[in-house]
């Protein structure tokens, strides 16, 4: 599995998938936000839509030991009576600790690893972990738009440090508007980078 992750290889994922099952992965997902109204084997692979703040919501139950918080922007509202509205949500245990540490050993790798596909995305120094993501068009978008092969919709960063949290993507709103090929793909990896290492500049991690 961890070569798995370093390398991003689709077919042990789809078999770690089998292994665990469709209900339990279904639960775990759950647990992590997603809320599917179907569940397919293909969301094993990222095959579905979400944003960026689900994204990183998830990401950041496995730096913060397996506990899940949901993401929000507002803590508490303090009236002029003073009166406080807590609007924090509660934070749920999505896994074990123990789960959140592996998980976070091998993802670490991605960016490590020489031949990890976050390599662009490492801060030296930095105890980063994270996942590359990229979908695909389908053969008659591709061949309808002249898209040429390397070319792809969307390209996703996600990974954390123990303190913060980031997922990135890049793409177009819609994907009749184009593509991105070549050193587009990295942008999502150095705009994490950059991120992490702004965020970081006080030394606390």
């Amino acid at each position: 599995m961890r070569e798995a992750l370093v390398r991003s290889l689709n077919i042990p994922a789809l078999k770690a998938h089998q292994e665990a099952g469709v209900d339990n992965s279904h639960q775990f997902a759950e647990r992590l936000g997603f809320n599917f109204e179907n569940y397919y084997e293909s969301h094993a692979l990222g095959a579905f839509e979400t944003s960026s703040e689900k994204i990183a919501g998830a990401y950041a139950a496995f730096g913060n030991d397996g506990v899940y918080n949901e993401p929000h922007s507002i803590r508490k509202i303090v009236f002029r009576d003073e009166r406080e509205l807590n609007l924090t949500p509660e934070p749920n245990r999505a896994m074990h600790d123990y789960t959140a540490y592996m998980m976070t050993d091998m993802l670490k790798g991605v960016l490590t690893d020489p031949r990890g596909t976050g390599n662009q995305a490492n801060v030296q120094g930095l105890p980063l972990a994270g996942k590359t993501g990229t979908s695909n068009f389908d053969t008659d978008t591709r061949n309808r738009l002249n898209i040429p092969q390397g070319g792809v919709p969307d390209i996703w960063f996600a990974g954390y440090s123990p303190e913060y949290t980031a997922s990135i993507w890049t793409g177009y709103a819609n994907n009749n508007d184009g593509y991105l090929s070549g050193a587009e793909h990295e942008i999502a990896r150095h705009i994490f980078r950059i991120v992490m290492q702004e965020v970081h500049q006080d030394g606390c991690f």
